[in-house]
């Protein structure tokens, strides 16, 4: 059974990311942007399949951000 999330990051239009991973740390593959209402995130899709928000997208969506700080 998927959740939610998985169920929206499913159907976004993900683009390839080119570029040489450097050391053993996880990497991004692709990137997309993810649209809930009239906000919008930049998600991305890492070597290891594991999909993530922007951080500083995130907390600007939960208002941790004042506009225009991040």
């Amino acid at each position: 059974m998927t959740s939610p999330i998985d169920r929206m990051l499913d159907g976004l239009e993900w683009r390839e990311l080119k570029g040489t991973p450097e050391g053993d740390l996880p990497y991004a593959t692709h990137e997309g942007i993810l649209a809930i209402g009239e906000y919008k995130m930049r998600v991305y899709q890492l070597n290891d399949g594991r999909r993530v928000i922007n951080g500083e997208d995130i907390a600007g969506f939960f208002g941790f951000f004042p506009e225009g700080a991040a």
